[in-house]
């Protein structure tokens, strides 16, 4: 059975965030199959927990005010997640479901309040059986009570009438008793008969079938020596005559079997040796026959058209090789000590290339590179310093005091929101990790339109300054603000140049 799963992410922070509307929509009928998995984060980074040194409680409320509180388990300590199944008794109340979660940490007092979420329970469509169809299942149900009454009247009727029916049974059976004693006594002389037949029969059977069964047994010991014998003559004369063919598969040759096997008789893979030697015979891995190979592939790989190791040094590799139609090939070569797999194609034969098309070698990405070159930390939020002052902390719709990392492809950026005021130039107005910074950032940030553009500086500290214009030394008001969002790109590359 597989279960439905509503993901709803749980980021454990004091500054509120809401959810939002989760679309999470789970039926009355989903019994035993409706999971809530809350995947519970800090810092943008999963909150490890397990069932050994917390308690995960959630409450539930439905539209009609029916509430549980129970026991949600961690099913993976490493990654935060928390799974919940909801209880039958409470999918049968529809409507829109408030929730929270409270983490409480074992042997102290210490609990976390989660932001709260939602989720839809509706009703499954048997439940909305048209009342048409109700009637016409109550009418057939008085149809067949109807006929259930004629048949009771038409019982009663015959028990009315029983006398005659009791007189004429006993003449029937008093018929009936001497019929059968007459016949009965004809029947038992007729098997007394046949009897005494079959047991002459049996005797004459059993004496011709033993002498024929000892005959036939002197018949075929004679027939299995003489076969015996046969096959000892042919055994030797294949043995000493040299005319005769050695292999026994000659027969199959000129059939429409498989010709190649791809690998050794005991299921082991071709080994070549070292690629574009002399031992191995092959000059270029693009020459190889159907097949599954082992070989060492030299550092200089592109010699024999292969893929380089990373160390660039003489490496063993696993090489599969199939074939198509028109010179059409497919190759995958898997690099033994790093773990590495590249593939390669030949495409379709033209007239430039009467031995296919070549298109290169292309090295496959498994999901841990994959998560190492692309991530994301979501939006952080940073705290305030020095009497700075974050601005429309209640109204959704402006920007907050919040940073981001996003890594795409192995080129990471780092996203910056600010909205403050109660500054003063020079002044710290609060901080994110310095990892995010190797090199100082400046930004243009915007101010009130009365004031000039004020200058944002991120240094490798991660600290957070503003500069103002001198020219609004004397007139910045602590009501003035500084707003906007910035981005730069996180790497190395010019430190200390």
């Amino acid at each position: 059975m597989y279960n439905k799963e509503g993901k709803i992410k749980l980021e454990t922070q004091a500054y509120y965030e809401p959810i939002g509307k989760t679309n999470i929509v789970f039926y009355d009928s989903d019994i035993g199959t409706a999971d809530l998995v809350f995947n519970i984060t800090r810092n943008q980074r999963p909150l490890e927990v397990s069932d050994e040194n917390v308690d995960c409680f959630l409450m539930l409320k439905a539209k009609d005010g029916t509430y549980i509180v129970d026991t949600a388990h961690v099913e993976n300590p490493k990654q935060g997640k928390v799974r919940y199944t909801l209880p039958k008794a409470f999918l049968s109340h529809p409507g829109n479901v408030k929730g929270q979660v409270w983490i409480a940490v074992h042997g102290k007092e210490d609990i976390v309040t989660e932001v709260d979420f939602n989720f839809t329970i509706k009703e499954n469509m048997f439940v909305t059986v048209p009342a048409v169809d109700k009637l016409n299942y109550i009418r057939t149900f008085v149809d067949l009570r109807e006929r259930i009454e004629e048949q009771e009247q038409y019982i009663e009727d015959a028990l009315a009438n029983g006398d005659d029916y009791v007189s004429q049974m006993d003449d029937t059976f008093e018929s009936g008793m001497k019929a059968l004693n007459d016949r009965s006594k004809k029947v038992i002389d007729e098997i007394k008969s046949l009897i005494d037949d079959y047991k002459k029969d049996l005797n004459d059977i059993t004496e011709s079938s033993l002498t024929g069964i000892n005959d036939k047994y002197v018949e075929s010991i004679t027939e299995m020596n003489d076969v015996k014998n046969s096959i000892t003559d042919i055994t030797d004369t294949l043995v000493t005559n040299e005319s005769l063919p050695k292999k026994i598969d000659t027969a199959l040759e000129d059939k429409p079997y498989q010709k190649y096997s791809f690998t050794k008789e005991n299921g082991k893979r071709t080994y070549l040796g070292t690629l574009g030697s002399e031992e191995s015979g092959v000059n270029s891995i693009l020459d190889l026959a159907p097949g599954l190979y082992e070989a060492t592939i030299p550092g200089d790989a592109w010699e024999v058209d292969a893929p380089q190791s990373v160390s660039g040094s003489d490496h063993i590799a696993e090489i599969d090789v199939t074939e198509g139609d028109k010179k059409r090939k497919q190759i995958r070569v898997l690099q033994n000590l790093s773990n590495f797999e590249y593939r390669a194609t030949v495409h379709t034969e033209n007239v430039d290339n009467p031995n296919g098309q070549f298109k290169g070698w292309k090295r496959a990405m498994d999901a841990e590179e994959f998560e190492e070159k692309n991530s994301d930390t979501g939006w952080i939020h940073w705290e305030t310093k020095n009497k700075a002052t974050e601005r429309d902390t209640d109204n959704p719709e402006q920007l907050h005091n919040h940073f981001r990392i996003i890594k795409t492809n192995g080129v990471t950026r780092g996203h910056l929101r600010v909205n403050v005021n109660n500054i003063q130039t020079q002044m710290a107005i609060g901080s994110i990790p310095k990892q995010y910074v190797p090199k100082v950032q400046n930004f243009y940030i915007r101010t009130p339109v009365s004031m000039n553009p004020a200058v944002l500086l991120l240094d490798t500290d991660g600290q957070l300054l503003v500069y103002l214009n001198t020219a609004d030394k004397d007139r910045w008001q602590p009501s003035h603000y500084i707003v906007g969002e910035v981005t730069w790109i996180i790497d190395e590359e010019g430190v200390g140049i």
